[in-house]
């Protein structure tokens, strides 16, 4: 049976390298004409509009560049596509860092190690970092949570006097 296989296969390898063996006959190439006068290769002429990196664009991360618009003044993104070059005003970032924090809860302390928790839309998230490997958003948190409220810092001064 395996033999069988084998023999099929091979017939079927030499049927396809023989129709690919016979080819159409060759056309002849058509006469070359002369070339045109050739056009100065200094450089290729620009479409009118179209967008060039300029001089004195800096790369600020891999391959998107900024440059400031000497007549306006105005700070211009630049990226190289397949298109051509593209140019954008850069988007201000908001910090989501404080929006994260404020969804972050502390659930517990036990010694070094603070327990959190957050809604996510799949359910609670849970977890535990020891108090020196905390990031920025749980720093944030756990520094609003222990930070006395303004009321009752006001009410405690009052008390005191």
């Amino acid at each position: 049976m395996n033999f069988a296989k084998n023999i099929l296969l091979a017939a079927c390898f030499a049927s396809l390298a023989a129709a690919q063996t016979t080819a159409a006959p060759a056309k002849k190439a058509p006469a070359k004409k002369a070339a045109p006068a050739a056009a100065p290769a200094a450089k290729q002429q620009l479409a009118p509009g179209s967008i060039t990196m300029p001089a004195n664009a800096v790369e600020i991360e891999p391959g998107l560049f900024q440059a400031k618009d000497a007549k306006t003044g105005k700070t211009w993104h630049y990226r190289r596509t397949p298109f051509g070059v593209s140019r954008f005003e850069p988007q201000v970032r908001k910090d989501t860092m404080v929006e994260e924090a404020g969804l972050i809860e502390i659930t517990g302390k036990e010694g070094d190690t603070i327990n959190f928790e957050r809604r996510t839309p799949f359910g609670k998230a849970k977890w535990s970092r020891k108090r020196a490997e905390l990031n920025t958003a749980e720093k944030m948190a756990v520094a609003r949570t222990e930070a006395p409220a303004p009321r009752a810092a006001a009410t405690a001064t009052k008390a005191a006097k």
